[in-house]
């Protein structure tokens, strides 16, 4: 069973075209009582139009794990008429393609290949209905 535990979060530079600040919150993610996972995700309040973009970072998380078998799967949001819709993305292209304690930045192509964006996939949903942060930008609250 998959859990999230909600993280913190940081403004970063404004909207050049309404002053709104872009939000990244992050937060981590269990199977079954153990570190599975840790996500990012960002957006510009006000700006659902422009979505949303989204890293997980899946395996090699929690006590004794192995940091080298951690690959992250990336995408970008946008909200449909009745729930989110995720285009995966280079992991290399996104906003945190720099940050090297993620792991393996993985390809659209390797995300599907090595099957990634199954359990990707699964960990967005559960963002979605349990990180409040996000869900709010999704129904327009922020």
């Amino acid at each position: 069973m998959i859990q999230i535990e909600i993280g913190e979060s940081s403004e970063k530079s404004p909207c050049a075209d309404c002053g709104n600040r872009s939000l990244t919150v992050w937060g981590y993610v269990y199977e079954n009582g153990n570190a599975h996972a840790v996500y990012y995700a960002s957006w510009t309040p006000g700006h659902l139009e422009r979505g949303a973009q989204l890293i997980v970072s899946i395996d090699g998380w929690g006590e004794g794990a192995d940091a080298s078998n951690r690959h992250c799967v990336a995408v970008n949001c946008l909200m449909g008429e009745d729930r989110p819709g995720y285009s995966v993305i280079d992991a290399s292209q996104s906003l945190w393609s720099q940050e090297e304690f993620l792991g393996q930045m993985l390809s659209r192509e390797q995300a599907f290949e090595t099957g990634a964006t199954g359990p990707a996939f699964e960990i967005l949903d559960r963002i979605a209905e349990e990180d409040h942060r996000f869900s709010a930008f999704l129904l327009n609250r922020t």
